[in-house]
């Protein structure tokens, strides 16, 4: 009997001595949670397309009335609102801060490559507002008696923007905007009576704009980000160019055309793929 109230004595000791020590120990971490955020420099891709359009595209003519006998000119006529639809390709680099859990400010630039031009613009002769008959009215008519034709090419595109964005978990949207530059080759033709003059010319132009859309991005990983947005480009850069009459002898053509080209819209939808570093 007396052995076995030592024995518990002894147990009881044990016990209170286990509980010391492992109250004395220290306790071990837990692992950290790691919480994915926006903030960060990304670089990524983008393709999409979109549809450019020019406010007017015109030509006028008033020749020397010595050289114009018949007192015929060109009326303007105006080619704007006539689009075409193009792809659009490049690359786009940023940074964004999160601010709060829910509201993120950022920073954002990119290039484009574009491939889209304005359907070529026709303009038509007129007498006084009236339409001539082809080649002055004179018979039998050859092949392009007279004929003016213009044409518009978007070539690139570039913006700085920055971005003002709402978070919902792994998901954000967001509103973008800034200053926008385009690159547009333009050309304009007029053949005169019986192909004998020409007028012409061809050039590229860098213009300056605006920009504004949105979109909705997805962290897909902590560092890979898709998005698709759309955007809406503004380019002022409207010009005209005064070009002379080539092989220009006495009559309805002789003296210097003015081409005209007007301001013009980029409406891109286009999806992105984005690295966050």
């Amino acid at each position: 009997m007396k052995k076995v109230l030592l024995g518990g004595v002894a147990l009881i000791t044990l016990g209170f001595v286990g509980s010391a020590v492992a109250a004395d120990m220290p306790l071990k971490a837990p692992a950290p949670v790691v919480v994915n955020t926006w903030t960060g420099f990304y670089v990524g891709v983008n393709f999409g397309g979109g549809d450019f359009k020019s406010s007017t595209e015109s030509f006028s003519q008033t020749p020397d009335p010595a050289l114009n006998p018949f007192g015929i000119v060109f009326d303007p006529v105006n080619g704007g609102g006539v689009g075409q639809w193009g792809a659009q390709g490049g690359v786009h680099a940023g940074y964004n801060w999160q601010l709060t859990p829910s509201w993120l400010v950022g920073v954002e630039g990119d290039w484009e490559k574009t491939n889209v031009g304005l359907t070529p613009v026709e303009v038509n002769l007129t007498n006084g507002g009236g339409a001539i008959p082809p080649c002055l009215g004179v018979a039998p008519a050859p092949p392009l008696c007279h004929s003016t034709m213009m044409s518009q090419n978007l070539e690139w595109t570039a913006s700085v923007r920055g971005r003002l964005g709402y978070v919902w978990g792994s998901a954000l949207l967001y509103g973008t905007g800034g200053a926008a530059w385009d690159s547009e080759e333009r050309s304009g033709a007029v053949v005169g009576p019986f192909n004998t003059s020409s007028i012409a010319t061809s050039y590229n132009t860098t213009n300056t704009g605006w920009v504004a859309g949105g979109g909705a991005e997805f962290m897909a990983t902590a560092n890979w980000l898709v998005r698709i947005e759309y955007l809406h480009y503004k380019f002022g850069g409207g010009n005209s160019q005064t070009v002379a009459c080539t092989l220009c002898a006495a009559g309805a053509f002789a003296g210097p055309g003015n081409f005209t080209w007007g301001s013009t819209t980029f409406d891109v939808i286009r999806a992105g793929l984005s690295y966050k570093f």
